[in-house]
């Protein structure tokens, strides 16, 4: 046991671990409130004449209207993120307290969606769906900005790495869950049965949100307790120049990498992204192509599989379902290595650019071998996973203490950026190309060429966070050295 874990003690140590669980219990609910919907597409939009199908729905839609339901759901996610990270600077109790408005409107979103069922009203269900879309990505990336800290600056590397895989693995055993329960639901009370359950999924949700404030507050009170002899503990350890150096960036005033800009003291937002260092928006650029390169393919993938890969429609949903699995699986244990381990910022890149290569490997394996879909899924499952876990536990690395809602809106945003542009420009391949094998084949070729792209991008953040750390490591030398000459 460490220094700086004797002195935290047990209570807060024990406290940001329920925090932890708890914030991954509201994800859980989020994503499956966000996914169980989709699940029913074919009964809502089946003809009323179709017995069979169409029994199944109260409420019945054109694809066109479910389609455009879909979208008014994810489309906000370009932009709402990074508006509410703006928000927090100008909002009493900062991120905290535009999290929970943004837990409260999905609550209302999905009540009004299930209600509207109820009614049989398909104004209403798109209504409730847009509120809870509007708002569903805040609740999914803010908390970062408040929970974070708990886990940071504790001796060599944190325990952020153990708690996003906690949050991340759990979250998405949301969407399985969808997959999971789904066709169960809809037997025991029809489509609507979907909508209901995502409603109590999210006031479940709502309960552990509310749940989280005293607990983040109260772990936050006891770190600030004991910040000083925690900064004490940290300056008598004998880290290395690279952990030390990487400390260093954490808690400086100045973010730049380069050392050209300092830290603006301003609360204005442009100041405030201005002074945000380049190796963070390279790395960015990792997560903006990872994302991509993989979101794309949940819509393209079962296409695929059934078409080019002869496999049956269940069977495809089951391999689809591999992908969200691995996150599940492999999201903790790849936290606690990074942990455990003290993986450096660079290393952890650079592990991420090899997962990313293996990701385009992936897609290649789709488009020469679709005959044998088994070894391609398995590997996008696993390298995604894995460069999905070290994305999020490198967060904290890349990002700066004082700024980390706002670090979180703008990666928020540019993921689903990315996860919105790659598929408009696979329609445009389609549109263009009138060979249905060649435009799918052209579509994973662009897949990987993204994936390729994020890999090196993270090394380009590598390399770039590599000169800053030597940089933090001389500027503390030549300081200590300043103040050993004065002492003389």
């Amino acid at each position: 046991m460490t220094t700086m874990t004797m002195m935290m003690g047990p209570k807060q140590h024990n406290l940001r671990w329920v925090v932890a669980w708890f914030i991954a219990c509201v994800l859980l609910g989020n994503h499956f409130a966000r996914d169980a919907p989709g699940s029913v597409e074919r009964y809502l939009t089946a003809e009323p004449a179709l017995e069979k199908e169409a029994h199944k729905a109260r409420v019945h839609m054109s694809p066109a209207q479910f389609s455009a339901t879909t979208s008014a759901f994810f489309v906000p996610a370009i932009v709402r993120p990074l508006a509410a990270a703006v928000a927090t600077k100008h909002v009493r109790g900062g991120a905290e307290t535009v999290w929970m408005v943004a837990v409260v409107v999905c609550l209302v979103g999905h009540a009004t969606a299930a209600a509207a069922y109820a009614a049989r009203s398909v104004v209403g269900v798109v209504t409730g769906r847009m509120i809870a879309g509007s708002a569903y990505e805040i609740v999914d990336m803010l908390f970062v900005g408040f929970v974070a800290p708990l886990y940071v600056d504790d001796g060599d590397s944190g325990r952020w790495g153990t708690a996003s895989g906690i949050i991340n693995g759990t979250t998405r055993l949301g969407s399985v869950a969808v997959f999971a329960c789904a066709p169960a639901i809809v037997d025991a009370a029809g489509a609507g049965g979907v909508f209901y359950a995502a409603c109590a999924a999210f006031i479940v949700a709502t309960g552990f949100a509310c749940a989280t404030m005293p607990a983040v507050s109260a772990a936050q009170a006891h770190q600030d307790a004991l910040s000083n002899d925690k900064r004490s503990a940290l300056d008598g350890d004998d880290d290395d120049d690279e952990q030390e150096g990487e400390r260093l960036l954490r808690i400086a005033p100045a973010n730049d990498i380069d050392q050209k800009a300092q830290a603006s003291t301003s609360s204005s937002v442009v100041e405030d992204v201005r002074s945000l260092s380049m190796s963070w928006w390279l790395f960015c650029a990792s997560g903006f192509a990872l994302y991509a390169s993989v979101v794309p393919f949940w819509f393209l993938g079962k296409h695929l599989l059934e078409t080019r890969g002869n496999v049956s429609a269940r069977n495809a949903s089951m391999l689809m379902v591999v992908p969200e699995g691995a996150i599940c699986l492999v999201s903790m244990p790849v936290g606690l290595l990074v942990d455990r381990w003290r993986l450096s910022f660079q290393a952890r890149m650079g592990i991420f650019a090899g997962a990313c290569v293996a990701l385009s490997l992936a897609f290649v394996s789709f488009d020469v071998a679709p005959h044998a879909p088994i070894p391609s899924v398995l590997l996008l499952g696993i390298s995604y996973a894995t460069a999905n876990a070290l994305l999020w536990a490198s967060f904290t690395d890349a990002a700066t203490s004082d700024n980390l809602s706002l670090a979180a809106g703008i990666l928020a945003s540019l993921l689903n950026f990315g996860a919105a542009a790659i598929p408009g420009a696979i329609a445009l391949i389609r549109a263009s190309v009138t060979s249905a094998e060649l435009a799918d084949s052209l579509a994973l070729r662009l897949l990987g060429v993204c994936s390729l792209s994020g890999a090196l991008f993270a090394l380009a953040t590598a390399s770039r966070h590599r000169r800053a750390v030597a940089s933090a490591s001389e500027a503390r030398t030549r300081h200590d050295d300043a103040v050993n000459l004065q002492e003389l």
